[in-house]
Protein backbone atom coordinates (compact mmCIF):
# COMPACT_ATOMS: atom_id res chain seq x y z
CA UNK A 1 0.00 0.00 0.00
CA UNK A 2 1.02 3.52 -0.67
CA UNK A 3 0.28 7.02 0.93
CA UNK A 4 -2.08 9.31 -0.44
CA UNK A 5 -1.61 12.97 -0.38
CA UNK A 6 -2.93 15.85 -1.89
CA UNK A 7 0.10 18.45 -1.09
CA UNK A 8 3.54 18.42 0.37
CA UNK A 9 4.09 21.10 3.58
CA UNK A 10 6.21 19.02 5.48
CA UNK A 11 8.64 17.57 3.50
CA UNK A 12 11.57 20.16 3.31
CA UNK A 13 11.49 20.48 6.90
CA UNK A 14 12.75 16.50 7.08
CA UNK A 15 16.36 17.80 7.20
CA UNK A 16 16.01 20.44 9.93
CA UNK A 17 13.90 18.34 12.60
CA UNK A 18 16.86 15.91 12.23
CA UNK A 19 19.83 18.10 12.99
CA UNK A 20 17.89 19.81 15.01
CA UNK A 21 17.17 15.77 17.12
CA UNK A 22 20.53 15.09 16.54
CA UNK A 23 21.96 18.50 18.24
CA UNK A 24 19.86 18.24 21.27
CA UNK A 25 20.26 14.43 21.29
CA UNK A 26 15.97 13.52 21.75
CA UNK A 27 14.74 10.47 20.77
CA UNK A 28 11.27 10.69 21.50
CA UNK A 29 9.30 8.49 23.33
CA UNK A 30 5.75 10.74 23.72
CA UNK A 31 4.53 13.34 20.93
CA UNK A 32 2.07 15.31 20.32
CA UNK A 33 1.11 16.69 16.70
CA UNK A 34 -0.88 20.10 16.91
CA UNK A 35 -2.63 19.70 12.99
CA UNK A 36 -2.65 16.87 11.52
CA UNK A 37 -4.63 17.30 7.86
CA UNK A 38 -3.66 14.03 5.76
CA UNK A 39 -0.62 12.96 7.67
CA UNK A 40 2.20 13.62 5.82
CA UNK A 41 4.05 14.83 8.78
CA UNK A 42 2.32 12.22 11.58
CA UNK A 43 3.59 9.77 8.91
CA UNK A 44 7.05 10.85 8.71
CA UNK A 45 7.18 10.90 12.60
CA UNK A 46 6.22 7.65 12.80
CA UNK A 47 8.57 6.38 10.48
CA UNK A 48 11.83 8.39 11.45
CA UNK A 49 11.36 9.78 15.01
CA UNK A 50 11.16 7.16 17.55
CA UNK A 51 13.93 4.37 18.44
CA UNK A 52 13.85 0.88 18.20
CA UNK A 53 11.58 0.96 21.39
CA UNK A 54 8.64 3.02 19.83
CA UNK A 55 6.48 5.08 21.25
CA UNK A 56 3.07 7.43 21.65
CA UNK A 57 2.12 9.83 18.78
CA UNK A 58 -0.90 11.83 20.05
CA UNK A 59 -2.56 13.56 16.97
CA UNK A 60 -5.28 16.84 17.30
CA UNK A 61 -7.25 17.89 14.65
CA UNK A 62 -10.90 19.34 13.86
CA UNK A 63 -11.00 18.26 10.45
CA UNK A 64 -13.41 21.22 9.99
CA UNK A 65 -11.83 22.97 7.36
CA UNK A 66 -11.38 19.74 4.73
CA UNK A 67 -13.11 17.39 6.30
CA UNK A 68 -12.27 14.86 3.65
CA UNK A 69 -8.48 14.99 4.73
CA UNK A 70 -9.77 12.73 8.20
CA UNK A 71 -10.37 9.78 6.61
CA UNK A 72 -6.82 9.98 4.01
CA UNK A 73 -5.39 10.55 7.73
CA UNK A 74 -6.70 7.52 8.74
CA UNK A 75 -5.45 5.41 5.74
CA UNK A 76 -1.91 7.08 5.81
CA UNK A 77 -1.32 6.68 9.44
CA UNK A 78 -2.94 2.74 9.25
CA UNK A 79 -0.27 1.83 6.94
CA UNK A 80 2.53 3.66 8.86
CA UNK A 81 1.66 2.07 12.30
CA UNK A 82 1.14 -1.35 9.97
CA UNK A 83 5.41 -1.04 9.26
CA UNK A 84 5.84 0.12 12.85
CA UNK A 85 3.80 -2.08 15.07
CA UNK A 86 5.65 -0.42 18.05
CA UNK A 87 4.27 3.13 17.82
CA UNK A 88 0.51 3.85 19.66
CA UNK A 89 -1.45 6.25 17.85
CA UNK A 90 -4.04 8.08 20.04
CA UNK A 91 -6.28 10.69 18.26
CA UNK A 92 -8.38 13.60 19.50
CA UNK A 93 -10.31 14.64 17.09
CA UNK A 94 -11.93 18.06 18.23
CA UNK A 95 -10.70 22.18 18.29
CA UNK A 96 -7.40 22.17 19.90
CA UNK A 97 -8.65 24.94 22.52
CA UNK A 98 -10.92 22.88 24.19
CA UNK A 99 -8.85 19.40 23.33
CA UNK A 100 -5.62 20.49 24.78
CA UNK A 101 -6.43 21.39 28.14
CA UNK A 102 -7.86 18.12 28.29
CA UNK A 103 -4.60 16.68 27.78
CA UNK A 104 -3.28 19.13 30.01
CA UNK A 105 -4.85 17.24 32.95
CA UNK A 106 -3.81 13.74 32.03
CA UNK A 107 -0.63 14.33 30.75
CA UNK A 108 1.43 17.51 31.99
CA UNK A 109 5.29 18.10 31.41
CA UNK A 110 5.49 14.61 29.68
CA UNK A 111 5.45 15.21 25.87
CA UNK A 112 9.14 14.75 24.63
CA UNK A 113 7.99 17.06 21.68
CA UNK A 114 5.12 18.80 20.37
CA UNK A 115 4.78 20.23 17.05
CA UNK A 116 2.49 22.67 16.50
CA UNK A 117 0.87 23.17 13.27
CA UNK A 118 -2.85 23.48 13.56
CA UNK A 119 -4.88 26.72 13.18
CA UNK A 120 -2.68 30.21 11.40
CA UNK A 121 -4.70 32.69 13.58
CA UNK A 122 -2.51 34.38 16.26
CA UNK A 123 -5.20 34.09 18.45
CA UNK A 124 -5.20 30.21 18.13
CA UNK A 125 -2.15 29.57 17.77
CA UNK A 126 -1.15 31.43 21.07
CA UNK A 127 -3.28 29.52 23.02
CA UNK A 128 -1.92 25.97 21.47
CA UNK A 129 1.68 26.87 22.25
CA UNK A 130 0.93 28.29 25.62
CA UNK A 131 -0.83 24.52 26.29
CA UNK A 132 1.88 22.80 24.13
CA UNK A 133 4.52 24.50 26.80
CA UNK A 134 2.02 22.79 30.05
CA UNK A 135 2.72 19.35 27.53
CA UNK A 136 6.02 19.50 27.13
CA UNK A 137 8.65 18.13 29.25
CA UNK A 138 11.61 19.75 30.87
CA UNK A 139 14.29 19.88 28.44
CA UNK A 140 11.01 18.70 24.97
CA UNK A 141 11.16 20.21 22.02
CA UNK A 142 8.58 22.81 20.79
CA UNK A 143 8.58 23.22 16.94
CA UNK A 144 6.11 26.06 15.82
CA UNK A 145 5.57 25.53 12.47
CA UNK A 146 4.75 28.77 9.61
CA UNK A 147 6.70 31.06 11.36
CA UNK A 148 6.96 33.15 7.97
CA UNK A 149 3.55 31.96 6.37
CA UNK A 150 1.77 35.05 5.40
CA UNK A 151 -1.66 34.99 4.03
CA UNK A 152 -2.95 38.95 3.47
CA UNK A 153 -2.24 41.68 4.94
CA UNK A 154 -3.87 40.87 8.84
CA UNK A 155 -0.76 39.97 11.05
CA UNK A 156 -3.43 38.85 13.92
CA UNK A 157 -4.33 35.99 10.86
CA UNK A 158 -0.66 34.49 10.91
CA UNK A 159 1.35 32.74 13.26
CA UNK A 160 4.16 34.84 13.43
CA UNK A 161 2.49 37.52 15.88
CA UNK A 162 1.65 34.39 18.15
CA UNK A 163 5.31 32.85 18.52
CA UNK A 164 6.78 36.28 18.47
CA UNK A 165 4.77 37.01 21.77
CA UNK A 166 4.96 33.26 23.47
CA UNK A 167 8.93 33.54 22.89
CA UNK A 168 8.94 37.16 24.41
CA UNK A 169 6.48 36.13 27.20
CA UNK A 170 8.50 32.77 27.78
CA UNK A 171 11.84 33.56 27.31
CA UNK A 172 13.26 32.60 30.70
CA UNK A 173 11.83 29.55 29.94
CA UNK A 174 12.50 28.36 26.45
CA UNK A 175 16.09 28.22 24.62
CA UNK A 176 15.50 29.22 20.66
CA UNK A 177 17.36 26.98 18.63
CA UNK A 178 18.90 28.10 15.75
CA UNK A 179 17.10 26.98 12.19
CA UNK A 180 16.04 27.82 8.81
CA UNK A 181 13.70 30.53 10.20
CA UNK A 182 10.54 29.22 8.44
CA UNK A 183 9.93 26.79 11.60
CA UNK A 184 10.78 27.72 15.35
CA UNK A 185 12.57 25.57 17.62
CA UNK A 186 12.33 25.84 21.21
CA UNK A 187 13.93 23.33 24.11
CA UNK A 188 11.99 24.02 27.27
CA UNK A 189 14.20 24.83 30.30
Amino acid sequence: MTYEFSSDWFSWNEETWKSILDQIGLIPTKVLEIGCFEGRSTVWMIEHLFGTEGGQIFCVDAWEEVPEAEPIFERNTQIALARNPKILLQKRKGNSTLVLPQLVSSHHNSFDLVYVDGSHDAADVLCDLTNAFLLCRSGGLLICDDYLWNFGDNPCATPKLAIDSFVNCFFRKVRLLHAPLYQVFLVKL
